[in-house]
């Protein structure tokens, strides 16, 4: 599942007698789907898989919502080619009962385990899945995964995004732009600082759209490239895979095995060469690099509740509660303004109080400032990072010199400019009045 779904746990208040069950539902503006993960160990007797079912049907009953239910049953005595006819096992009669009564479609239609279809993916909605396949094992596994896509109405495509490939901008065209807009002009035309840098950010928006070639993917977590040996491997298992699906027998078996031992054994030699080799290079932007791609849901807050108990969604009252929670454990402002040892400074009295006499950006400054950034590629509320400032301080260092002193005269700044990202972390434990309820899949 994607990083940046917003998924929260959900708490039982029936008793479902089920060896393993985990409980999620799913969070969108128009969308809220529950998800069940079963698990039904083989030798559990008729009466308590009676009771299970019986208690994870009221469970269904009362919830308003789609239902997706997957896991491994163990029920590989329903034959559900021919559209699960019941047989005469007491247990594979009880739960075609269940998901008729309660209008579940199953979608698995190959064998997932040897040739039985042990693992099962049922819904309630049939336009919920679609596109559902059984692929390779994880791992060693000896049970196929399988995999299937939601359908959402909302037509929101979750965790699409853009990345600008930087290191590929033609800067001299950018360049160009820059320097043939009148900015002293443009400046002129404006009434405040809010149109100024509006003005400014249109024709550097207009740059990069044009000059910064980008790519669209999907948000996806962190994928470690792996050694040709381990690709190698890779193909091995699952052609040795395929194999054995369409011929089930025992030396096939020990193939499969065998490959997909060598291919775990490989994953982790590759894994352990690979951080010896950051570690090795005394490189600290690696490190932390490395170690922020290996780290998961880090796109965004878990969802929280309030003091009420309901669930917050919205990144808006996410704010909100962090901030009140954040006032209550401060400290009350007293009025009383500290004595602090400035250096030396000249000031012009007025009758409004003291004041800076001069404050001056030269287009030297301005560009040695700009020479000095980071050639880093994370960017603020402006969504321009540092790498093209310090790419382009030779034609910016003018305008942006004009701009900050138009801004000193005017004593006012832009609103653009009082916005800040901040991103709370967490800590395991949290003050009551402030709980996490789920997490990011």
């Amino acid at each position: 599942m994607s990083p940046n779904l917003h998924v929260t746990e959900l708490y039982l208040h029936h008793k479902i007698y089920l060896t393993e069950i985990l409980v999620y539902i799913y969070f969108s503006k128009n969308t809220k789907i529950l998800l069940l993960c079963c698990y039904i160990v083989s030798s559990i007797n008729n009466e308590t898989f009676e009771r299970s079912l019986n208690s994870l049907k009221c469970f269904c009953n009362s919830i308003d919502c789609s239902i997706c239910i997957f896991g491994d049953f163990n029920l590989p005595l329903i034959n559900w080619s021919s559209l699960g006819l019941y047989c005469n096992d007491f247990k594979s009669n009880l739960f075609l009962d269940f998901i008729n009564g309660l209008g579940f479609i199953q979608y698995v239609s190959e064998s997932t385990r040897d040739a039985n279809i042990l693992d099962l993916v049922l819904c309630n909605d049939p336009f919920l899945i679609t596109s559902l396949v059984v692929c390779l094992p994880f791992c060693t596994s000896d049970h196929s995964s399988i995999e299937f896509n939601f359908v959402f109405n909302n037509n929101v495509n979750v965790g699409q995004c853009v990345n600008y490939l930087w290191h590929k901008t033609d800067w001299s065209a950018f360049a160009q732009i820059v320097n043939n807009v009148d900015w002293v002009g443009v400046f002129a035309s404006c009434s405040c600082s809010d149109g100024c840098w509006s003005v400014f950010l249109d024709v550097i928006t207009n740059g990069i759209n044009n000059y910064v070639p980008r790519i669209a993917r999907a948000g996806e977590g962190f994928k470690l490239k792996h050694s040709k040996e381990v690709n190698k491997l890779a193909s091995h298992k699952k052609a040795s895979w395929k194999h054995l699906k369409s011929n089930y027998t025992p030396e096939n078996l020990s193939i499969y095995k065998h490959f997909s031992k060598a291919h775990k054994a490989a994953i982790e030699t590759d894994k352990i060469n690979s951080e010896h080799a950051i570690i090795s290079s005394g490189n600290t932007g690696s490190f932390y690099k490395y170690i922020n791609q290996r780290m998961n849901h880090k796109t965004g807050i878990a969802p929280l509740t309030n003091e009420t108990g309901e669930i917050v969604l919205d990144n808006f009252n996410k704010a909100i509660l962090f901030g009140n929670y954040f006032a209550s454990v401060g400290v009350d402002d007293n009025g009383l303004t500290p004595n602090l040892n400035l250096p030396f400074v000249h000031y012009v009295s007025n009758s409004f109080g003291s004041t800076l006499n001069l404050i001056y950006f030269s287009e030297v400054t301005v560009f040695k400032v700009l020479s000095k950034m980071h050639n880093s590629l994370t960017a603020g509320p402006d969504n321009i990072p540092p790498i093209l400032f310090k790419n382009l301080a030779g034609v910016l260092c003018g305008p942006l010199s004009y701009f900050f002193n138009l801004v000193m005269q005017n004593g006012s700044v832009p609103n653009g400019w009082k916005s800040s990202i901040v991103v709370p972390i967490l800590r395991k434990e949290l003050h009551p009045r402030l709980k996490t309820t789920g997490l990011f899949l």
